[in-house]
């Protein structure tokens, strides 16, 4: 059971993953234009709140991109390609 208004921001990030892009090291943080536009586009006008969307979908990017990462070296090292775990992750998403 999430905590009572966690739920905005795991909703919030999971639609701003799809604005991360993707290079050849694996996918791209978040922009911070992104997040901005997701604030207009869905009513998050108070500047508190707005600030604390920033660092909460920030912080679960970082930890994110970490995994991501993490993966990525694992697959490498044991020559699992993209049906590894990093495949995994992306289905996960």
């Amino acid at each position: 059971m999430l905590p009572p208004g966690l739920g905005r921001y795991i909703e919030a990030f999971d639609r701003l993953s799809g604005a991360r892009g993707a290079g050849f090291g694996g996918p791209l943080p978040i922009p911070l234009s992104e997040i901005e536009s997701y604030c207009r586009l869905f009513g998050w006008s108070d500047p508190e709140e707005t600030g604390d969307l920033v660092e909460v979908v920030q912080a679960m990017d970082a930890a994110y991109l970490e995994v991501s990462a993490r993966l990525r070296e694992a697959d490498r090292q044991t020559g699992a390609g993209r049906r590894g775990a990093v495949a995994r992750l992306d289905d996960f998403m």
